[in-house]
This record gives structure tokens, sequence and C-alpha cells, in this order.
């Protein structure tokens, strides 16, 4: 049975190890301040990994992206409280550190590590793609800024190297160049596209095309065909 009290799930992530019954589900619940828990084979709640909310000293508030680094620990993006990229034990849980956070991250949202080995993160606040040094944490740059771009949620490398992201105020993919964040286009337009947030590369793959569960917006790109889930739909 799959768990029911899960509120406002934003992001998952999968960890395994080399027993393919361990694999888990891990969940960033918005809702109730948590990073949960699953078994990947029933969805079963194993615990909840990370406890937010107030009381606690990393105040974790609203997370909304999740991401293994390249030593299994885990990044959680806490969008209130925080505001910032917090470091958990990817096993236990446990509270590392405040990985990343800099003046200019304003409510952080989604996070990728580029070609580069560097973090990625999306600033809504500010309407900007911010660069954090993959290892230390320690702020590069804004990489990406600008007119069209207002509201960033998710952000993804492409296959040509270039970094691609979804803009709610402008019902847009924008793509940036993947070495120096300067502006290309807008790869997907406002008349296909409402609200967008979440999206994946995909291969392509054979017709008819189930989509099973949305959780919220998402936007995937199969070969060279376009499958779009609004929130209006």
């Amino acid at each position: 049975m799959f768990l029911r009290s899960i509120v406002l799930p934003l992001a998952v992530v999968i960890l395994a190890n080399s027993d393919v019954h361990a694999k888990r589900l891990l969940v960033a619940n918005a809702g109730s301040d948590q990073v949960l828990s699953l078994s990947a084979a029933n969805g079963d709640l194993i615990d909840v990994l990370v406890e937010g909310g107030e009381a606690v000293p990393e105040a974790l508030e609203n997370p909304v992206g999740i991401l293994v680094d390249p030593n299994g620990d885990l990044l959680v993006s806490s969008a209130r409280g925080a505001n910032a990229i917090l470091r958990y034990d990817g096993v236990s849980g446990e509270f590392i550190d405040v990985f990343a956070s800099s003046p200019e991250l304003d409510t952080p949202l989604f996070m990728t590590f580029g070609p580069d080995e560097n973090l990625y993160v999306s600033s809504a606040g500010s309407g900007e793609i911010l660069r954090y040094d993959g290892f230390s944490g320690e702020f590069i740059d804004v990489f990406a800024s600008n007119e069209e771009l207002s509201d960033p949620i998710d952000l993804m490398f492409g296959h040509d190297g270039n970094l691609f992201v979804s803009d709610q105020n402008s019902n847009s993919i924008l793509r940036f160049n993947g070495e120096n964040g300067e502006f290309i286009d807008r790869f997907v337009t406002d008349s296909i596209l409402n609200a967008p947030a979440g999206f994946i590369f995909a291969p392509a793959v054979p017709e008819p095309l189930t989509i099973c569960l949305i959780l919220w917006n998402a936007l995937f790109l199969c070969g060279t065909r376009l499958l779009c889930i609004n929130r209006t739909c």
C-alpha cells in the first residue's frame, strides 16, 4: 500500500546500493517540511529521513529540490526558512551543513550538476540561475539572467550541452548557452505551455505512450516529439 499522507510532493530521487531490494525513493514533501524515504519496490514508507520545520537549527522549510551529490550525500533546497541548499547524510539523514548560500539566492527551487561538476540552482525570487562550486558550495556567479527569465523553476542540461530552464511567468522553456550562460532562445513557447514546472529529456518511445502519474506540471521531450502536461489540462 502506498503512503497516503504525502502533502505537496515536489521532487523525487532514487537511491540504490548493491542490493536491488534496498532501493529507496526519496520524496521532498513540501507540505510537511520533510524528506520521506519510501520503498522503490512498493511505495511503503521506510522512514522520515529528514525532519524539518522551524524548531530545528537547519530550518528546512518547504523543501523543493533534492539531489544526490558525488559523495552520496543529499542536497535539499529549502525555499523558505534557511533559504539555502542544505546537505544531509544520504543514509542516516543527519544534517551535515549549509552547503550553498549567498545573498544572491532567493527562494531556491530545483538544482542540477552541470558538465563542469558545479551546482546550478534556480533562484525563483531573484529570477536567476546561480552557480556554486560542486564540491565546496562556494558561490561562483550568476550564471544566467535575462529579461525573459523571471520565475525559473526547473533546469537541466540538454544533450547539446546547453541549459534548459522552465519559467512560469513567461510560460516557456528557455535555452541558455551551457558554457557562458548567454540567452539563446525560447525553446518552447507560451503558445503551448501554461505554468510549466518540472521537465525531463527522455528517449523516443513507441506509441502508445501512457503517463500514469503526474504530481505537478511536467514537460517531456521524447525524441523529436513534445508531450506537455499543463496545470489546466
